[in-house]
């Protein structure tokens, strides 16, 4: 056998254009662009691997713009990508060819997947049963389109060479019920709907700040994660689309009398919505704008060449990868010494939890069930939701009713607008970090000067906020 490699099974190929058709003796090609390119363990093409590839390619999404191949791991279409490489890693390690796969071939592959464990990690398995569920979907699913271009209809069936079988789930697509199909196979686990992560809680994010001001000496690097969690705490973005926001989006809400941020949407077929967001918000990234991002900028890739995303390398000065920002907070949660799973998607449950309380309380719903009818039978609320999360679809946002309704118990009638709890929560993080900030300075002049600021931004959201409620 051929010398294997360890790394990565695929490479996103940039500016590719494919060939689509011949009219009129022309060749017409279609984008490419990003699409991965896989290989075998000894990096040799991975034909088959490439085909299935075409066939997401071709594959209609949401918005009607086929599968997303944004971002530096390429999207829904390099998921898709990684979760057959551990099958094409067991072909390779085993010399089965993929026609060659049989029920039997399958189970053991899933039953790998579960035993494998983290290297030094004392015995901690690698995966989750969700995870392995979520892997085993998309490998049969290559497999069966591998069966089809061989003309072999039952090679992935009920009573198949491979025995899965299909079942399908129930979506809301422009306020109408559709449903998709998804292939189950008996190896895996039992339980149904595979388990979303909670949100966040206040406390971790809280040791998450602490972190920050303990674990680094680098002002940059610490400006940059706070800013992250401001963000992440505030928007509801994923972390795809944080590494998309430009140094112009922050400056166009600063001008705006009702401050409202440009986030390009990575689900959803694309596109950009706009949410609003708080002044001391704005304020806190605007500042990390003019001095410490532009003096990195400045002393690497220099001003001229500035390519306006909002974070950037501290070495490099070029854009911080969407990786980098899940590896930031995977440092700050292991220097925290958070225990549970704390990680950037967790930050959206969060946010989009408060959303609903919001919502709970400013159309007075009484229990969850009206709250789902409302989402369903009114268009325009549908369409704020959808607006402000960027979300899929209304049923995707399903799992967040009951845990909204269970803080709408805990709080309830504490103030007289959400908005206004949410505001004072960020004016209370940022006097939290001013304070520390004195206690390690002891510059009493810099402290007035940005608590007195922090005072304003924070009177001019509250003015906002009970504007819109009376």
């Amino acid at each position: 056998m051929r010398k294997v490699d360890g790394s990565k099974l695929y490479v996103n190929l940039k500016s590719l254009e494919l060939f689509s058709h011949s009219a009129l003796g022309k060749v017409v090609t279609m984008d490419g662009d990003n699409m991965p390119f896989m290989m075998w363990p000894d990096r040799s093409p991975c034909h088959l691997a490439n085909m299935y590839m075409l066939v997401l390619r071709n594959r209609p999404g949401r918005g009607g713009r086929g599968l997303s191949r944004e971002g530096s791991n390429g999207g829904s279409i390099g998921e898709a990508a990684s979760k057959i490489s551990p099958l094409i890693r067991y072909c390779y390690r085993n010399g089965i060819n993929f026609t060659e796969m049989n029920d039997g071939h399958f189970s053991e592959f899933i039953d790998e997947l579960r035993r494998e464990q983290v290297v030094g990690g004392a015995g901690e398995l690698k995966r989750t049963e969700n995870t392995i569920t979520a892997i085993g979907r998309v490998c049969l699913d290559f497999l069966n389109s591998v069966g089809r271009f061989f003309g072999l209809p039952d090679f992935v069936a009920v009573d198949g060479v491979i025995r899965a079988e299909t079942k399908k789930y129930a979506v809301q697509i422009n306020g109408k019920k559709a449903y998709r199909d998804y292939l189950h196979h008996h190896s895996f686990s039992s339980g149904n709907r595979l388990h979303k992560r909670s949100p966040i809680s206040a406390q971790n994010i809280g040791m998450l700040r602490r972190a920050i001001d303990e674990s680094s000496s680098c002002q940059f690097i610490k400006d940059r994660q706070h800013v992250l969690i401001t963000l992440l705490e505030n928007t509801g973005a994923r972390r795809g689309e944080l590494g998309k926001l430009m140094v112009s989006d922050f400056m166009a809400a600063l001008t705006m009398v009702d401050p409202m941020l440009k986030i390009h949407t990575l689900k959803r077929g694309g596109g950009t919505r706009m949410i609003p967001v708080s002044r001391m918000v704005l304020q806190q990234v605007s500042d990390y704008i003019k001095f410490e991002r532009r003096h990195v900028v400045k002393n690497t890739i220099g001003l001229d060449n500035d390519h306006g995303f909002l974070f950037v390398s501290s070495r490099s000065g070029e854009r911080l990868a969407s990786e980098g920002i899940s590896k930031q907070i995977e440092k700050l949660r292991i220097h925290a010494g958070i225990s549970e799973q704390a990680c950037a998607h967790m930050f959206r449950h969060a946010f989009i939890t408060k959303l609903f309380v919001m919502l709970i309380e400013r159309h007075n719903i009484d229990n969850p069930d009206g709250f789902r009818r409302m989402l369903i039978t009114t268009k325009k609320f549908a369409f704020e939701v959808l607006k402000w999360t960027g979300g899929k679809s209304i049923q995707a946002l399903d799992e967040y009713i009951d845990l909204a309704f269970a803080k709408v118990e805990n709080y309830k009638a504490t103030v007289q607008a959400v908005d206004l709890a949410r505001y004072m929560q960020i004016f209370d993080q940022g006097l939290c970090r001013l304070t520390d900030n004195l206690e390690r300075n002891r510059d009493v002049d810099c402290f007035l000067r940005d608590f007195k600021r922090l005072v304003k931004l924070r009177d001019a959201d509250f003015g906002a906020a009970r504007k819109d409620t009376e």
